[in-house]
């Protein structure tokens, strides 16, 4: 099943794709919902062939172990391409796309394919909620320059 989510950002795609690649977003992002014990082994930007071991948490709560690799960093096309698994989830494509609406404001579209057996309906649920919740952690991350992950 697939699960989009898309929002409005009121800024250039150039800033918004420089605060994509690095990872410290995703960590700003899924804050509130999901934090990753896996964090501290990320590389600062997301890059082809990158692997890591998130671990994530949900609400505070250990959800085992969750394997993302990064199989496109397409500059040109401002797309991140990703391939993930974990737990009883065995497929996570996601795909993080920027299209420039006109100067000073893109969209952000995020698209996931999962496959998670007789779950797969509650997981896309759930990815529907979590990333409403990551596009408003953007609109307050572009909304306040201050507030730009490490």
């Amino acid at each position: 099943m697939r699960v989009s989510v898309q929002s409005n950002l009121k800024t250039d795609t150039k800033t918004a794709w420089d605060l994509l690649k690095k990872t410290s977003t995703l960590i700003y992002v899924a804050e509130g919902v999901m934090t990753y014990d896996g964090a501290a082994s990320l590389p600062p930007e997301w890059r082809v062939g990158t692997r890591v071991n998130l671990k994530p948490r949900l609400w505070g709560k250990p959800q085992g172990d969750h394997i993302v690799r990064v199989v496109d960093v397409d500059e040109r096309d401002m797309q991140i391409e990703t391939e993930e698994h974990g737990g009883f989830v065995t497929k996570w494509r996601h795909v993080m796309h920027l299209i420039e609406n006109y100067p000073g404001e893109c969209q952000l579209v995020d698209t996931i394919d999962i496959k998670a057996g007789w779950r797969t309906p509650f997981v896309c649920l759930f990815a529907f909620y979590f990333y409403r919740h990551r596009h408003k952690r953007w609109q307050t991350l572009i909304s306040r320059p201050t507030v730009q992950p490490v």
